[in-house]
């Protein structure tokens, strides 16, 4: 999600000259231990628009999935059934919306806010430290030390992941170096002339803007600044 955004963002304020950021914070999802948390979890988002006021009624709300689970707008890609299943169907999902108006808001729906300790190298891997969990669980603590682990696997992964996009961004260099006839050194040194400057926006373009790799590792790989790759990519889009 962050890789997608991101692309967006800069996609965005290229296509509308604009700078700075597009998404207020970034994409938020809570982990649901129990189907009771998930009922009251779909009731509180699709009445978030009421009690801030932005509209009387849920349907209203154009970006909501509510009038999917009504049936009013079914679209075949979102996974409306376990909950209607739950409930008893679309009457029974209506009153039960209904019935969460009078309701405030409710600080137990959004995650719970807690470290774990490191007790055992067999709950959460080799991290001596406490595990910050971020707010975006919600279940008791045998959950949440289920979620610790799965996070300290996500980190080794995301690390394999990032040593992925290393290699493939040296190859990526390799490839346009040989087609601006300079070698790999030329292209991430020093030297200026018109055909490093090419050969640098050719990665940009193939790196950034199509295999979706970070700005910033661009960056560090051709030994420029995050703006240097921002300028680049500003004279690709004109």
């Amino acid at each position: 999600m962050g890789r997608l955004l991101t692309g967006y963002a800069g996609s965005f304020n290229l296509r509308y000259g604009r700078a700075g950021h597009l998404f207020q914070n970034r994409y938020q999802s809570i982990l649901c231990d129990e189907d009771a948390y998930l009922l009251q979890l779909v009731r509180y988002v699709h009445l978030n628009p009421c009690r801030a006021l932005m509209v009387e009624d849920p349907q209203e709300y154009r970006w909501s999935s509510h009038r999917d689970y009504l049936g009013a707008r079914p679209r075949p890609w979102l996974a409306c059934d376990e909950v209607l299943e739950q409930l008893g169907g679309r009457r029974a999902y209506r009153s039960f919306v209904e019935n969460g108006r009078s309701e405030g808001q409710r600080p137990d729906l959004c995650g719970s806010t807690k470290r774990l300790a490191a007790t055992a190298r067999g709950v959460v891997g080799k991290t001596p430290a406490n595990v910050w969990l971020g707010g975006h669980v919600l279940g008791d603590e045998r959950f949440a030390r289920e979620v610790a682990k799965r996070k300290n696997q996500c980190v080794e992964l995301e690390r394999e992941i990032r040593c992925d996009g290393s290699a493939e961004l040296e190859q990526l260099g390799e490839q346009v170096a040989k087609a601006a006839g300079i070698t790999v050194a030329e292209l991430c040194g020093v030297r200026r002339c018109a055909e490093v400057s090419r050969g640098r926006r050719n990665l940009v373009e193939l790196a950034v803007m199509q295999k979706g790799i970070r700005a910033a590792e661009v960056a560090r790989y051709l030994g420029i600044s995050t703006a240097s790759v921002a300028g680049h990519r500003r004279k690709l889009a004109n």
